[in-house]
This record gives C-alpha cells, sequence and structure tokens, in this order.
C-alpha cells in the first residue's frame, strides 16, 4: 500500500502552524489597536460617557436675571415658589414612618397619600414629589425639622414676574420653552431641550446673559438606571441682571394717555445727544407672565390674543408700519431749501388743488390764503406742498428723506425692527405722484422707532445717534458688562441756514401752527403734526417733536414720536399725547387741553 512521504506531511504541518499564527498575529493586532484606540486614543471620552451613564444630574433651573429701568426699578424679576421631593436614599424603615408622619403632618395631607408616594419611590429607585408648592410656613417647617426628616428635600422652581406687564410687555417681552427648531440653531451655544428662553423682546435678545447657569443634585445610578445615592449638590447661578436707559414711569404715561383715546398706537422718545432710548410703547400689550408659566396652562391666553382684532402681539412701536403723511413734510421743506427756492416764496390756498382731471384737497376746507415756505410748515398746509412737489419732482424729495433716514432701520438693539420702505423710483404717472409724495403718502412707510430717530437727528442737526435700550448686564458680585455706548451711525449735511429755517418753523407749528396741543408753559416743543390717510380705514395720527426748558443754552433734551392707529387728526389726538409725556418727563404738573383741533 501507498504511504505518503514523512516531509510532506511535516511540511503540511508547518503551513498549518503559519496560517494560524498569521491569524494569530492579525486578530492580535486588531484587538491591541482596539484598545489602543478605545483606552488611549479616545478614552477620555468613553470615562465621561461612563461617568454621565453612572451620575444622574436632576437639574435646578437657575433664576433669570432681572431686567431694570434706568433708576433700578424691576421691570421684569424671578419668583421662587417652594416644592419637597423625597430622597429614596439609605432609609431604614423606623426613619421612614418618623418622615411620613412629620411630613404628612406638616404638609397638611394623608399619612396614605404621603406613604403611597414614599414607598413608590423606593420601589422604583426614582425621587418623588410630595408637594408642588410650600406655603411660606410649611417652608419654615420643613427647614426647622430638616435633620429629623431623612430623605426629605426643598426644591425651588422659578417663575417669571413682571412688572405693569401690560405696559411693558413689547419692549420687555416672554419666555417660553426651547422649540426643535431653536435648538437645531443654537445647540453649539450649550441649549438643551426643556431650557426656558427669552422668546421676544429684551428677554429674546438678550437670553445669553439673562439666562444663567443650571445648577442640580448630582445623584447615582445603577446599571438599570435606579438612583442609589446623592453625591453633590451644584449650585444655580442667576443670571445677569440687565440695566436699562427707559424710564418706567414715563412708560406708564404714555401707555395710559394713547389707551385713553380708545385706539392702538406707539410712542417712542429719544436723548439726541446719546440715542439712549427713555420711553417705548406699543398698546395694546398683552400679559406677558401669561404667555409661559409653569404653574398654569398657556392655551387660553395664545387662544385670546391671537384672535383679538386689536393684535396685542404687533409691536408697533418697531415693526408696525405706517405712512408718515405731513410729518414727511419735514423732507420736502429740506428739499426746497437745498434746491434754493427762495423761503419767500409764496402760494395760495383755497382748500383744494386741480391737477389734470384729478383734485387734491387741503385739510382745511375754506384755505389757508397766502403763505410763504415757514407758513406752510407750520400751518402743515397741504397745498402748498402740493405746489412745491410739482416744483421740485418726486425723486429729490425722495433723495433727501433717503438721505434724513426715511425708510431705513435705525439699528437699535432690539430684535425684528422693520425698516419701513421709501420708493426706489417712482412710477410714471406725471404729476401725480410728485403731489401724494411731497405730503408723506404713496409707497412710504414708516415705523414709530424711526420717526423718532429723525426728530433726534434734526433736534442735533443732523448727527442721526444709534438708539440704544440696554446699558450693562451685571452680576450680584459685582461684574458689569457694558452693552451699549452712545455711538454715531450717520451725519444728515445740511447748512446751518437749512437747520436754522427748519428748526424755526417746527417751534412755530408749536407755538402758533397745528401742534399747538403741545404747547408747555416753560419748555420749547418743536414739532410737527402728521394725518396720515390710510386705505384700511380712519387715517393714522402722528406727532413728532423734540423739546427742552425754555432759555437753557444746552441742545433738545428729548426727541418724542407718538403714534395713534386711525385715530384721526395727528395735532387733535397725536399732540396732547406729546405734551402729557413732555409734561411728565420734564416732571410738570399736567395741564388741561381743551378739545381743539388745530389741524393735520
Amino acid at each position: 500500500m501507498w504511504q505518503k512521504d514523512p516531509n510532506i506531511y511535516y511540511q503540511d504541518f508547518i503551513e498549518r502552524i503559519e496560517a494560524a499564527s498569521y491569524l494569530f498575529f492579525v486578530a492580535s493586532a486588531f484587538i491591541f489597536a482596539s484598545i489602543f484606540f478605545f483606552q488611549v486614543l479616545r478614552g477620555a471620552h468613553y470615562y465621561e460617557r461612563s461617568e454621565r451613564n453612572r451620575l444622574y444630574l436632576l437639574t435646578a433651573r437657575a433664576a433669570r436675571g432681572d431686567i431694570l429701568d434706568a433708576y433700578g426699578k424691576r421691570m421684569a424679576g424671578t419668583m421662587s415658589e417652594y416644592g419637597v421631593v423625597f430622597y429614596p436614599f439609605e432609609q431604614t424603615k423606623s426613619d421612614l414612618d418618623e418622615t411620613i408622619a412629620k411630613i404628612s403632618s406638616i404638609l397638611r395631607s394623608p399619612q396614605s397619600k404621603i406613604a403611597a408616594a414614599v414607598l413608590g419611590s423606593i420601589r422604583s429607585g426614582r425621587l418623588a414629589e410630595l408637594a408642588p408648592s410650600l406655603s411660606r410656613e410649611q417652608l419654615f417647617a420643613i427647614k426647622e425639622d430638616q435633620d429629623s426628616l431623612p430623605g426629605i428635600s426643598v426644591t425651588g422652581i422659578s417663575d417669571r414676574v413682571y412688572s405693569d406687564e401690560q405696559i411693558n410687555s413689547h419692549l420687555i417681552g416672554y419666555i417660553g420653552e426651547a422649540d426643535t427648531a431653536f435648538l437645531e440653531k443654537t445647540s453649539h451655544l450649550g441649549y438643551r431641550r426643556g431650557d426656558i428662553i427669552g422668546r421676544a423682546g429684551l428677554e429674546s435678545l438678550y437670553d445669553g446673559y439673562l439666562r444663567g447657569d443650571d445648577g442640580g443634585w448630582q445623584i447615582e445610578v445603577d446599571v438599570l438606571g435606579k438612583q442609589r445615592r446623592f453625591l453633590n449638590y451644584i449650585s444655580p447661578r442667576k443670571g445677569y441682571n440687565i440695566k436699562l436707559f427707559i424710564d418706567g414711569e414715563l412708560q406708564r404715561t404714555a401707555y395710559e394717555a394713547i389707551a385713553q383715546t380708545g385706539r392702538t398706537g406707539a410712542a417712542v422718545a429719544i436723548e439726541p445727544s446719546t440715542g439712549k432710548v427713555r420711553l417705548f410703547v406699543s398698546v395694546p400689550g398683552y400679559r406677558s407672565s401669561a404667555a409661559f408659566s409653569p404653574f398654569e396652562s398657556t392655551g387660553k391666553f395664545w387662544k385670546d390674543v391671537l384672535n383679538d382684532p386689536a393684535k396685542p402681539l404687533l409691536n408697533r412701536a418697531a415693526s408696525g408700519l405706517y405712512p408718515p403723511g405731513s410729518v414727511f413734510k419735514i423732507a420736502t421743506f429740506v428739499t426746497a431749501l437745498q434746491k434754493k427756492v427762495p423761503p419767500e416764496t409764496t402760494y395760495f390756498c383755497g382748500g383744494k388743488f386741480d391737477y389734470g382731471s384729478r383734485t387734491f384737497r387741503c385739510w382745511k376746507k375754506e384755505g389757508h390764503g397766502r403763505l410763504d415756505l415757514a407758513g406752510a410748515l407750520t400751518n402743515s398746509c397741504n397745498v402748498y406742498f402740493y405746489n412745491l412737489g410739482l416744483r421740485l419732482g418726486g425723486e429729490e424729495i425722495l433723495k433727501t428723506a433717503r438721505a434724513m433716514q426715511f425708510g431705513r432701520a435705525t439699528q437699535v438693539d432690539f430684535p425684528h425692527e422693520r425698516s419701513g420702505s421709501i420708493p426706489a423710483k417712482l412710477p410714471s404717472h406725471g404729476g401725480g405722484e410728485s403731489i401724494n409724495v411731497a405730503i408723506g403718502q404713496g409707497a412710504i412707510l414708516v415705523t414709530p422707532m424711526q420717526m423718532a430717530q429723525i426728530a433726534a437727528a434734526v433736534a442735533v442737526r443732523g448727527r442721526v445717534m444709534k438708539p440704544i435700550i440696554a446699558e450693562t448686564a451685571s452680576t450680584r458680585a459685582g461684574e458689569s458688562i457694558l452693552l451699549n455706548a452712545p455711538s454715531k451711525i450717520s451725519e444728515i449735511s445740511l447748512p446751518d441756514e437749512v437747520w436754522d429755517r427748519l428748526d424755526s418753523a417746527l417751534a412755530s407749528a408749536v407755538s402758533d401752527g397745528t401742534g399747538r396741543a403741545c404747547r408747555i408753559d416753560g419748555v420749547r416743543v418743536a414739532g410737527k403734526t402728521g394725518t396720515a390717510q390710510n386705505p384700511h380705514g380712519n387715517d393714522h395720527a402722528w406727532f413728532v417733536c423734540y423739546a427742552s426748558r425754555a432759555g437753557t443754552p444746552a441742545s433738545p433734551e428729548i426727541a418724542l414720536a407718538v403714534l395713534v392707529d386711525t385715530g384721526g387728526s395727528g395735532g387733535a389726538v397725536a399732540a396732547p399725547i406729546a405734551r402729557r409725556i413732555l409734561e411728565k418727563y420734564f416732571d410738570l404738573r399736567p395741564r388741561p387741553v381743551a378739545a381743539v383741533d388745530y389741524g393735520d
């Protein structure tokens, strides 16, 4: 019988050994590479993950910082509500019986109910909430007996509270829970699901300062996720307090004055030399505290405000767009002087102006008679400005308006400001468009914030300051961050003669013209009324002005824009509101004003 050569057997054995060795080497290399990768290169990462799996953080929300007015009065703050929880760690039977008896007595809750919650907590290895809200007496009783209540702890829940919340709602805004869309955009900033964030107004813009750093209880858990013992408590750190340039008392005065007309509207006031915003209100407001609360449902609130025909969520001060009406005559007046129209040029107003087949009317039906340029602005004569529109051309007026900041965002530190609009070019429909542009009608739209900035720029002869609302962010420890400082963003360059004539005409409009309802003893007010046509209803009432104490050489102290939505005549409705605001600002005793319509 034939037999295989022994050398062949040996060779086959060697080949098998080599193959096994190669496989062993590859497997060992793979194992060692994996160990090196997971233990050395990624060791820190997986150690951190294992620690997170071992440690559970029961979050204690940080209180949001306060929002304060210019005088330190709190406009938004945090109210702490206290509850009580049970920790199921290292409890003995005797401890439990005594704890249940004592805590049920303090909470005035049946022992059976407390016992069920406590025993359920022990079985599940999870914390149990025994009471979501404690009275002051209950809180003190637990604190006094804390040493004899093992496993019992008081927890804090923060609720946002607002002073004069409807008055300040559009300025301050409201808070709410971070939604998915927000988290996708801000995950790199440390926001997490369940975080409470600012959703509107300054609460939103300065959320990074206001929200603070959360703390909580570090709890050890086993592989099944059961909580085993309490390890550490990390104190939450309250957010920064934000101090504003806003005058809270001026806010209340303006809001109440507009609300008393029964109309919606807005008012904005700015210090001309610095850009500091002293007043920012929109009427009507809403209950900021009702927009989000950990203690009550907000469904009815949102249903009510969304269905309210007055649109209380619309911020008319920064986002409401309105035709400027006769306030725009300021730009037409400046254009006339720049184009060398002699100031003594006169036109006759008989109450109407015929152009082609159309008739354009003045607000004063019987007419103003013959007026010069200053008299036309003082008395807001439409017919005079119709003539100017044809003489100058609408394009030239719009060019001046753009240079004066009409149709441009103010750059105020406030979210969702709208810029308004100025036509890039007028349609070729003859002189009718120029006639409309000359009195601020047509496709021109502005916001009250924008009009306040323009009034402030006129007050300081063309220096356009950035409006600033928030001043500083500060902590209890005294750390302070300057958020905004006065800064010039542009310059309106006009000859001194133009500024002199414009200032004189605006002062005459208040002392002798359509703005007489804003005359104040001891205060020099220069302003312009406006009655803007509204295709959807009654005319809008405007009044813009700047003011200083009479006889003082300093530049004007305050610039103001008042809008009353569908309010009618600017002279009869908006100017008296401005007077009340200025009387409050200059700390003067309000005087009664007869309900007289001094005109457009």
